[in-house]
């Protein structure tokens, strides 16, 4: 369901912040550095994302539980 949400706001948000962007500068430089700004969040974003393709489920929910929701596990 968060999925979903996120792709509404993402896919509807980003022409209207474009546009207002282009309409208040005049310049699609706006646009463009716009553009940077939201690649460059979704990369640190992907970044710091964990693994979880050799951990079952029940490692997760065990893990989240005793550290807490939010903690990553180190990396090894």
């Amino acid at each position: 369901m968060g999925y979903q949400i996120g792709s509404v706001f993402g896919g509807a948000l980003a022409p209207i912040v474009a546009t207002s962007l282009l309409a208040a500068t005049g310049t699609p430089l706006a646009v463009g550095a716009y553009m940077a700004v939201v690649c460059a969040i979704t990369g640190i974003c992907a970044f710091l994302l964990s693994e979880t393709y050799s951990r079952s489920v029940d490692e997760t929910s065990e893990a989240t539980r005793e550290r807490g929701p939010g903690v990553q596990e180190p990396t090894t």
